[in-house]
């Protein structure tokens, strides 16, 4: 809070500076009384004891309010910081949940089947790859066979089991 003493330095040097020019006039004056200064000097010394008092109590006052308001920012911070990471650890707990549901990737394809191959080579290959998780179109790319026939060989298993 190295403002705050500025501004303490400042308001004190304020107040020394509104005592000499005081003083400057008083000195300045004539046909008054040495007695009538010197009340109007502890007057003016009294009200300025008493601003100076004012202004450190409004100064311990606005600090006051300044630590609060850090103090309530600080606890907005870390409730923020914890709804972050409880965010972050949904989303992990999403992705895992996705990659644990999502088919296995093909990693290699298997070779074409043969056009020639017999239809009983054809139906084993699509109820294997059906097995492992492999979608219609995947199975289509893997056996080279159109896709309407892929479908076929899958109804049929289908009907079968």
């Amino acid at each position: 809070m190295d403002w705050l003493w500025w501004a303490q330095m400042a308001a004190d040097a304020l107040l020394v500076a509104a005592v000499a020019l005081l003083l400057f006039r008083l000195r300045g004056q004539t046909g008054r009384q040495g007695d009538g200064q010197a009340d109007d000097l502890g007057k003016f010394i009294n009200e300025a004891g008493q601003l100076s008092q004012e202004f450190d109590r409004l100064l311990a006052e606005k600090s006051d309010l300044v630590n609060t308001t850090l103090a309530s920012l600080d606890q907005r911070i870390q409730a923020i910081e914890a709804m972050l990471d409880q965010a972050r650890q949904a989303a992990q707990r999403l992705e895992r949940a996705q990659s644990a549901a999502a088919p296995p990737a093909i990693t290699k394809a298997p070779p074409p089947i043969a056009a020639s191959g017999s239809a009983n080579d054809f139906r084993r290959k699509v109820e294997e790859l059906h097995r492992m998780g492999r979608t219609a179109e995947q199975i289509a790319q893997a056996t080279g066979r159109p896709r309407g026939e892929v479908d076929l060989a899958l109804g049929l298993l289908a009907g079968e089991g």
